[in-house]
């Protein structure tokens, strides 16, 4: 029983084998890109680089180096010690104190002129101040004249 196909057949069986065959491969492709993936954090990454200087000034020339291996090195062995030879005497000197790095602040141009201003409307308010003070005990000495005048003029009648 063997049936005979026509070239147009043929050509259109063909074609079909090749679509399916690209189609499952792709399919295939698809399933397996999830394990082809990178690990992350990738291995060998360990540790964190610290400086050891002053946080708050944000200086300071001591940084950590590579971090070391987690195995124990045994110590090589020691030799014996040789006597020391006396030490020189050195007249004396007194020791100089240390001297401490400068701190340097940057301040932000619009704090300053802020700041500026403020300090510019406190004067206005405390001379204004003054003024009004001023004022009123100018008004107060007249009164109390007016009151001493009105006094003697009806104590001297």
């Amino acid at each position: 029983m063997a049936e005979s196909l026509s070239p147009q057949e043929q050509k259109q069986k063909r074609r079909g084998v090749i679509t399916s065959m690209f189609v499952h491969s792709i399919a295939v492709i698809l399933l397996l890109l999830p394990f082809l993936k990178i690990p992350i954090p990738p291995p060998g990454q360990e540790g964190i680089l610290v400086n050891l200087g002053l946080p708050d000034v944000g200086q300071g020339e001591e940084n950590a180096g590579p971090s070391a291996p987690a195995e124990e090195v045994a110590p090589p062995p020691q030799p014996e010690p040789e006597p020391e030879p006396e030490p020189e005497v050195r007249p004396s000197k007194k020791p100089e104190p240390a001297k401490e790095k400068p701190v340097v602040k940057t301040e932000d141009p619009e704090a300053v002129a802020l700041r500026k201003q403020q300090e510019k409307e406190r004067q206005e308010r405390d001379e204004k101040a003054r003024q009004e003070e001023a004022r009123r005990q100018a008004e107060a000495d007249a009164k109390r004249k007016q009151a001493e005048e009105e006094a003697q003029k009806s104590g001297s009648r």
